[in-house]
């Protein structure tokens, strides 16, 4: 009897570790799309519950993450979608660098294609310039293309 329930437990133990990826970095990241998707009492659900981006359905099993996305993981990389207006699947998502995936949030302003961090840095600033000079009350316009310490002719 004693035989049986130790087979059991062992079959049980492979069922809830079978990709033995519990804790790494790439599960956490699987794990926390997942959350920010679906839980509505965490602060960032705003940017996704509440504007509608999913995880595909294939995506809710951890094995089928790792099958589409870890070729290319790498540990310095983070998960980006693609077109930030759709949700999480493998044709909408790469992995990129905190610095290019958090140029593509909503609070990065953009003129001509260029984010305000990029354009502080080639007027000769810090990478504020341009986001102090919008918050300031600058238009958008002049704060892109007025170079740090030139005075505007009136």
């Amino acid at each position: 009897m004693g035989r049986k329930l130790n087979i059991k437990n062992k079959k049980l133990s492979l069922l809830k570790t079978s990709h033995g990826l519990s804790g790494s970095r790439i599960y956490n990241i699987w794990s926390l799309m997942k959350r920010r998707c679906s839980n509505k009492n965490i602060k960032s659900s705003k940017n996704y519950v509440y504007k509608g981006i999913t995880v595909c359905e294939e995506w809710q099993k951890f094995e089928n993450f790792y099958r589409d996305m870890s070729d290319t993981y790498q540990e310095n990389l983070t998960l980006d979608r693609i077109n930030n207006a759709l949700g999480y699947n493998k044709k909408n998502c790469q992995w990129v660098t905190k610095q290019k995936n958090s140029q593509k949030t909503s609070r990065v302003t953009f003129y001509k294609g260029l984010s305000a961090r990029e354009t502080s840095l080639l007027l000769g600033g810090n990478e504020d310039l341009v986001s102090s000079r919008l918050r300031a009350g600058w238009d958008i316009e002049r704060a892109f293309t007025q170079k740090k310490n030139e005075r505007k002719l009136l």
